[in-house]
C-alpha cells in the first residue's frame, strides 16, 4: 500500500510538472503560472485516475479479443484516444479558469488576433 501511494504521487507530480510547462509555454497566451499549476494538477489526477480504469478495463474485459491479431493496436488506439482527450480537457479547463479568475487571457506578442475566417 505504501508503494502504491508512493507511486502515486510520484506520477502525478511528475505529470503535473509535464502538464505545466506544456500549458504554460505551447499557447500563444500570457498565463499566469498558479493558474497553469491548478490546471496541470487537474489534468494529471485525470490522467491518474484514466490510467488506473483503462487498466482494470483492459485487464478484465479484454476489448481488443474480437479484433485476433489487431487487438493490441486497438488498444493502443483506445489509449492515446483517451489521453488526448485528457489532455485537451485539460488545457480547456485551464484556460476557462484562467479567464474566471483574471478575465480573459491576453494573447502574446507573436499570438495571430485575427477573427478566424477572416480572409488576409
Amino acid at each position: 500500500m505504501v508503494l502504491w501511494l508512493v507511486n502515486f504521487i510520484l506520477s502525478l507530480t511528475i505529470l503535473a510538472v509535464l502538464f505545466a510547462l506544456m500549458f504554460k509555454f505551447f499557447p500563444d497566451a500570457k498565463i499566469k503560472w498558479r493558474h497553469v499549476w491548478i490546471g496541470a494538477l487537474v489534468t494529471a489526477l485525470l490522467f491518474e485516475i484514466g490510467k488506473f480504469s483503462l487498466g482494470l478495463y483492459f485487464g478484465k474485459a479484454n476489448p481488443g479479443t474480437g479484433y485476433g491479431a489487431a487487438g493490441s493496436v486497438i488498444l493502443i488506439l483506445l489509449w492515446v484516444s483517451y489521453s488526448s482527450m485528457i489532455v485537451f480537457y485539460g488545457a480547456e479547463f485551464t484556460r476557462a479558469y484562467a479567464d474566471m479568475y483574471s478575465g480573459k487571457v491576453p494573447p502574446t506578442e507573436i499570438a495571430k488576433t485575427e477573427p478566424a475566417g477572416k480572409p488576409n
